[in-house]
Order: C-alpha cells, then sequence, then structure tokens
C-alpha cells in the first residue's frame, strides 16, 4: 500500500457582517454565540 501526506491550505473570505443563526466551528467543536 502506497501512503502519500502533504500539506495544503485553504482559503475563505470573511464575512462584512454577522448572519444571525451561525455558529462557529473549529476542529468540530461549536461555539454559540461567536461571531
Amino acid at each position: 500500500m502506497q501512503v502519500r501526506v502533504g500539506q495544503g491550505f485553504d482559503v475563505h473570505r470573511f464575512a462584512d457582517t454577522p448572519e444571525p443563526g451561525r455558529v462557529l466551528v473549529l476542529g468540530g467543536v461549536a461555539f454559540p454565540g461567536e461571531p
């Protein structure tokens, strides 16, 4: 079996204004009430 490992990056725009009801999720953990 051959395994390939690499590094990458992902870029997303920031919202200009907060969106009501949207939850911040980092590493699969939800942070309700955060921008």
